[in-house]
């Protein structure tokens, strides 16, 4: 399940420091292609994920899992879904 509709907000200390960190950091290219300085949403969910794998890897495990079984699970459900369309696409 991802929690991104949610906007958390930051205080205006931590905001600044981690818009200094941003740009210490400068210009990086992103997926698209285009050189870019990181929001400091972008950095400060980049340094909550190095410290949720480093203090708590249980999280990601279970939810390596979750990403497993809900592909299984979708997998299972389209598989279901197109037997019964071809089971209707029969029927007169």
């Amino acid at each position: 399940m991802d929690i991104r509709d949610t906007q958390i907000h930051i205080a205006s200390k931590l905001k600044r420091a981690l818009w200094y960190v941003a740009q210490a950091q400068g210009k990086r290219t992103d997926p698209q292609g285009f050189e870019r300085i990181a929001t400091e949403e972008e950095v400060a969910e980049k340094c909550l994920w190095e410290m949720i794998e480093r203090d708590y890897p249980k999280i990601i495990e279970h939810q390596k899992k979750q990403a497993v079984e809900r592909k299984a699970l979708i997998d299972s459900l389209a598989r279901e879904i197109r037997k019964n369309d071809s089971h209707a696409r029969k029927s007169p």
